[in-house]
């Protein structure tokens, strides 16, 4: 039996409502949303993390941390 793929789609909005940008705010020099895609990988759950975003920063986030990217439509 074939085991399934297993994908981690990570949120990202660029327009957050109560703290501002926060997947972009650093905490130890390293932007909130990075420290999620690296727990994402740590676990050793996941075939495939994707970071889906609403805007072009956060492919560049994705790039770094060596995982894909799906650019959203804002709405």
């Amino acid at each position: 039996m074939k085991k399934p793929n297993v994908i981690c789609m990570l949120p990202a909005r660029i327009g957050s409502q109560r703290f501002k940008q926060k997947n972009l705010a650093l905490i130890n020099e390293k932007p909130v949303l990075s420290w999620g895609i690296e727990a994402a990988k740590n676990s050793g759950v996941f075939d495939k993390i994707i970071v889906n975003g609403d805007h072009q920063i956060f492919e560049e986030i994705a790039s770094l941390n060596k995982v894909d990217f799906f650019l959203r439509d804002k709405s």
